[in-house]
């Protein structure tokens, strides 16, 4: 999904719950709201939306890796990389297939 089809759904959900906002603002409220999460994330910050997931940053080590055009090790210099943990009710709401409603939990079984 594209990012003006994300809006354009969006739009429709917030138009159900009687939420009136033109396109243009909510696509000015979906960078800023993007924007602060780079933002939090590359100053080193843990962000976490309960019922979604978790973002943060984690650090790759160094590693040796093998060229086996030269047949050749090299060593691969370690980096930081953004990271994103779903949350529990939303890894089951993609095993459903469907969103939960708030405040019920699916039966197991």
């Amino acid at each position: 999904m594209r990012k003006d089809e994300l809006l354009n759904l969006t739009l429709a959900n917030l138009t159900k719950k009687g939420v009136v906002m033109d396109a243009h603002q909510l696509s000015k409220v979906i960078e800023v709201f993007l924007a602060s999460i780079k933002e939090a994330v590359i100053g080193g910050q843990h962000i976490e939306i309960r019922g979604f997931g978790t973002y943060s940053v984690r650090d790759r080590s160094n590693r040796t890796a093998w060229n086996p055009v030269l047949k050749q090790k090299f060593t691969v210099q370690g980096k930081k990389v953004p990271y994103f943990k779903p949350g529990t009710i939303f890894k089951k709401e993609v095993l459903l297939g469907k969103l939960i409603s708030e405040g019920s939990e699916p039966n197991a079984g």
